[in-house]
């Protein structure tokens, strides 16, 4: 906010007196589980992405592979 200010970009820091060498974003520790798929909704999205007409095989590979590659099976398969 300083840069901001002093470029001339900002006419005033925005921060709090105080915050301007403190100001950290705080995150969250945990994941709320309420914000994740469940696996039935995981298929069907992937389902869903698998059908699109174009580019649908590479990026259903792509999304399964970024959610830890469930769907990267057909449904009712089972790793040996």
């Amino acid at each position: 906010m300083k840069y901001a200010v002093w470029r001339r970009i900002l006419r005033t820091n925005l921060l709090p007196k105080g915050k301007e060498s403190t100001a950290v974003v705080k995150t969250a520790n945990a994941v709320d589980k309420r914000s994740l798929l469940n696996p039935e909704q995981g298929a069907a999205i992937l389902d869903w992405i698998r059908r699109r007409p174009r580019g649908g095989e590479r990026l259903h590979a792509f999304f399964a592979a970024t959610n830890g590659a469930p769907g990267l099976r057909h449904v009712g398969q089972h790793p040996p």
